[in-house]
């Protein structure tokens, strides 16, 4: 562990931070779908679905751990978004298109 850093490196510690994270991130968009637009006019706004794609677009030893994070992320939005404008956002670019077309390790049994 660097002594600089206010976190641990270790990767456990980074994967329960990026569970957490991507999870609140999810918990708070549903939240704002059912009571104030503009948190996910925030999230429209700033494009973050295309970071999330970027992020999984990404190689690394991680990279499996990442994307069914991400997936499941994304499948709580899907399944909870109840605003039609926001749903139609989530499916109408072709975000969601690359998603589906991404080369996915499907050795791995969590994917």
């Amino acid at each position: 562990q660097n002594p600089t850093s206010p976190l641990p490196s270790s990767s456990s510690t980074i994967r329960l931070f990026l569970s957490w994270f991507l999870r609140s991130v999810a918990e708070i968009l549903i939240w704002g779908d059912e009571h104030d637009s503009s948190v996910f006019d925030f999230f429209l706004e700033k494009n973050i679905l295309s970071y999330f794609l970027h992020i999984m677009r990404q190689k690394s030893g991680d990279s499996s751990f990442v994307c069914v994070q991400l997936l499941q992320t994304l499948n709580i939005l899907f399944e909870n978004i109840s605003n039609e404008t926001s749903l139609y956002y989530l499916l109408s670019n072709n975000q969601v298109n690359s998603i589906i077309v991404h080369k996915f390790d499907f050795f791995d049994e969590d994917v």
